[in-house]
């Protein structure tokens, strides 16, 4: 499996608030009201995650975006290290 590096400076703290709070609330819509912001700047928030970790944190379900079992567990996906 592939190993790439994640830069510590690449990483926004307010994305990764955004991701624990998405935990909470499971609606894009919601959270993004609950945090007074718009649903594409939380949408676009959330997919800049999704780039910077290659990985796909949440999945949509018919009750809302959960958490995945096991992040990173995709065999098509490259694994990230810290540097």
């Amino acid at each position: 499996m592939r190993e790439t590096a994640i830069e510590l400076s690449d990483i926004d703290l307010h994305a990764l608030a955004l991701l624990q709070q998405l935990m909470v609330e499971h609606h894009v819509s919601k959270l993004a009201e609950n945090l007074e912001l718009t649903q594409p700047a939380t949408s676009n928030t959330l997919a800049k995650m999704r780039h910077t970790f290659a990985d796909d944190h949440f999945v949509r379900t018919p009750a809302g975006m959960f958490p995945r079992r096991s992040p990173n567990s995709s065999p098509s996906r490259g694994r990230r290290r810290w540097r």
